[in-house]
């Protein structure tokens, strides 16, 4: 195991949880310089879970939302995100809305886990969802792998996702389909 792997031992259930964790760095990247400006954040964290900040479009640290440019892994060990500040001018129709909502939220979990916040034409508003309890995070990112959702017959578009990092949740922007 190399120098930016680690390994932590649990007992959860009364088995022995062995995981490894790797070195995740969010490093800010300016266009016009070509290069990175500053490790924005640094984490430790399961390839699980790197697959999930990796696929989001954007990641919220310290209520600061930052828009993903790219992301690479270096010597299967290091893990690189490189963002740039969100602007809402990058995502048409939905960039004021996405921002307004990633920074009003305040509901927190224990465990990584979905949220759905649902356009209704002007801003993206939250529902009580019952329909997914805590996910296995595997399972949040094959969701992040869909372009569209399917609940109750109602097929959605998902057009960003944002892993909120200070409330431990990936928020699902989502747009009802229309079928013409």
């Amino acid at each position: 195991m190399g120098a930016a792997a680690s390994a932590y031992y649990t007992t959860e259930l009364e088995r022995n949880v062995i995981a490894i964790l790797f070195t995740l760095k969010y490093q800010e990247w300016s266009e016009e310089s070509r290069k990175v400006v500053r490790t924005v954040h640094s984490l430790d964290a399961s390839t699980d879970e790197i697959f999930v900040h990796k696929l989001v479009d954007a990641t919220l640290i310290h209520n600061k939302l930052w828009a993903h440019i790219s992301n690479e892994t270096e010597d299967n060990e290091l893990h690189y995100v490189y963002v740039s500040s969100f602007s809402e001018n990058s995502l048409e129709n939905y960039g004021h809305a996405v921002a307004r909502r990633a920074l009003e939220q305040v509901k927190m979990t224990s465990l990584l886990a979905p949220e759905f916040v649902y356009w209704n034409g002007h801003e993206f508003n939250p529902q009580e969802d019952h329909g997914y309890p805590s996910l296995i995070t595997m399972e949040i990112a094959r969701m992040l792998l869909d372009h569209y959702l399917v609940k109750n017959d109602t097929t959605y578009e998902i057009v960003y996702s944002v892993l909120d990092m200070d409330r431990n949740k990936v928020v699902l922007y989502l747009k009802e389909e229309v079928d013409l």
